[in-house]
C-alpha cells in the first residue's frame, strides 16, 4: 500500500483510510488532527494477490475427522524466478491415515500450481500427485490463455491426454480466502480440478468478524466461505488479520486446524467404521427377529446394502454392512449406523 505524503496512518487494514490534511496559508501541510474541516479521506488500495498479509513459509495443519486426528496437510504460496519471470507458486499436501476394517489405509495427496505474479496472473504450469491405498496416478499439464493440455498417467504407466478450454483460472485462486478476508467482499472465479478433470466456478465469500481464544488470548478473526456454486456444502476458513489461516471447517465432520509441524504429523489410531454415522428417520422395531433394509440416496441402485437385527434392547444399537456395489466396482468399505431408540 503506497505511502500518502503528509499522512497519519490509521490502521493497515485495507478497509480503513489515511487522513491527509490540507495545506496552509504558507503552502506547507498542516498536521493531521489540528483542524478538523481540513481533513480529507483517501480509500486504501484493495488486497491484491501479490500485497495481501500471509505467513513467511509453510503452513502446517492437522487434519480431525469427528475430532480424531487422522493426517496432516501442508500448504504454501511463494514467489521464485523462472526463466526470466516471476511466478506465483501454490503447493499444496495432505496425507490422510485411518484404518478400515482393521487395516491401516493411507492416502496421499499433493500439489502444486504455478501462475504469473500479478494480478489477474494466468495460469501456467500445474500439477497433481495421488499415491498409497486406493490407487496412484499423476497430472500434468501447460496452459496457454485459458486451455490447458493435461496429461494423465495411472498407477500402471497408462498415459492419456485432455484438453480442456475456457479454464480461466487465475493467481487470485491460490490465495482466494487471505484476498476475501482482507477485502470482506465476494471474489468469484473458476478453479480446475485436477483429480475429477473439469473447471469449477468457486466462489468465495466474507461471512462475519468473529472471535476466538488462540493460546487463552481472545483474537479477531475473520470468516470466510468457499463454495462450489450451485453446492449446498460450504468449506469456512478463520483468517487472522495478520494472514494466518487458524482453522478450516468442512461440513461437521472435518476440521483442520494450524499447529507446528512436529504437532501436525502426530495422528490418532482412527477407525473410519465407528465415526461414520447414518441418523435413522425413526426408532427401530420392537419386534425381533426383524429384517431391516438400508438405502443409501444419490448413488447407483446397486449401491445398498441389507443387514438382518437380532435381539434389540432400549439402548444405543450398533450394527454395519459392507460390500457396497459403487459405481460397478466392489468395495469393502462399511458403513455404521448408531440410533437410540426412543423407548
Amino acid at each position: 500500500m503506497g505511502a500518502v505524503t503528509g499522512a497519519t496512518p490509521l490502521s493497515t487494514s485495507p478497509h480503513c483510510h489515511t487522513a491527509v490534511s490540507r495545506a496552509g496559508p504558507a503552502g506547507r501541510l498542516t498536521p493531521a488532527g489540528a483542524i478538523h474541516k481540513a481533513r480529507a479521506w483517501v480509500p486504501a488500495a484493495p488486497a491484491e494477490v501479490t500485497t495481501v498479509r500471509r505467513p513467511a513459509g509453510p503452513e502446517w495443519f492437522g487434519i480431525f475427522l469427528m475430532g480424531k486426528k487422522a493426517g496432516w496437510m501442508v500448504q504454501e504460496l511463494r514467489t521464485e524466478r523462472e526463466d526470466g519471470r516471476e511466478l506465483l507458486v501454490a503447493r499444496q499436501e495432505t496425507v490422510i491415515r485411518v484404518e478400515v476394517a482393521g487395516k491401516k489405509v493411507e492416502r496421499r495427496q499433493s500439489e502444486e500450481r504455478r501462475y504469473e505474479a500479478r494480478p489477474g496472473g494466468r495460469l501456467v504450469r500445474l500439477r497433481g500427485e495421488w499415491a498409497g491405498d486406493g490407487g496412484a496416478k499423476t497430472v500434468e499439464g501447460t496452459c496457454a490463455a485459458a486451455t490447458c493440455t493435461l496429461v494423465v498417467t495411472g498407477g500402471d504407466g497408462t498415459r492419456t491426454e485432455r484438453t480442456l478450454t475456457e479454464v480461466g483460472e487465475t493467481a487470485e485462486t491460490a490465495d482466494a480466502i487471505r484476498i476475501v478476508a482482507a477485502r470482506r467482499a465476494s471474489l468469484s472465479g473458476p478453479a480446475l480440478d485436477l483429480d475429477q478433470l473439469r473447471v469449477r466456478p468457486m466462489r468465495h465469500a466474507f461471512v462475519r468478524r468473529e472471535t476466538i481464544g488462540a493460546g487463552g488470548v481472545p483474537l479477531s478473526v475473520s470468516v470466510v466461505s468457499e463454495q462450489e456454486e450451485g453446492d449446498r456444502l460450504a468449506v469456512e476458513a478463520k483468517v487472522a488479520d495478520d494472514g494466518r489461516i487458524l482453522e478450516i471447517q468442512v461440513g461437521d465432520a472435518i476440521t483442520a486446524r494450524a499447529e507446528p509441524e512436529a504437532t501436525a504429523k502426530r495422528t490418532d489410531a482412527v477407525d473410519l467404521f465407528l465415526l461414520s454415522r447414518v441418523a435413522l428417520p425413526r426408532a427401530l422395531p420392537r419386534e425381533v427377529p426383524a429384517r431391516i433394509t438400508y438405502r443409501l440416496r444419490g448413488l447407483p441402485p446397486a449401491a445398498e446394502g441389507e443387514l438382518v437385527l437380532g435381539p434389540l434392547d432400549s439402548g444405543t444399537h450398533n450394527f454395519a454392512w459392507h460390500e457396497l456395489q459403487l459405481d460397478a466396482t466392489l468395495r469393502r468399505i462399511g458403513c455404521s449406523a448408531r440410533t437410540r431408540s426412543s423407548g
